[in-house]
C-alpha cells in the first residue's frame, strides 16, 4: 500500500465520550480489540478518541477517505 501524505486528527474527547454510550456508534467504529482494551482502562474515552483519531488520519493519509468500501471497523489501532 502507498501512502500519500500524512494524516493527524484531532478529536473532542466530551464528543466521544458521548458517541461512547451508543452501543451502534461502538460496533460501527472499533473492533473487539479496540473495544475490549479500551474498555479496561479508567479512562476510556481518552483510548476510544485516541483510535478514532487514528483511523480518520489514516484514510486521509492514503488519499481515499472513507470510500470505496473502507469503513472505521475495517481499520485497527494497534499500540
Amino acid at each position: 500500500m502507498k501512502i500519500f501524505g500524512i494524516g493527524t486528527d484531532i478529536v473532542s474527547i466530551v464528543r466521544i465520550k458521548k458517541s461512547i454510550k451508543n452501543k451502534r456508534f461502538v460496533s460501527r467504529v472499533y473492533n473487539v480489540k479496540e473495544i475490549s482494551k479500551c474498555k479496561k482502562l479508567i479512562k476510556s474515552e481518552h483510548c476510544f478518541a485516541k483510535r478514532f483519531a487514528a483511523k480518520e488520519a489514516f484514510v486521509k493519509a492514503i488519499g481515499t477517505g472513507f470510500r470505496y468500501n473502507i469503513n472505521f471497523i475495517d481499520i485497527e489501532i494497534k499500540n
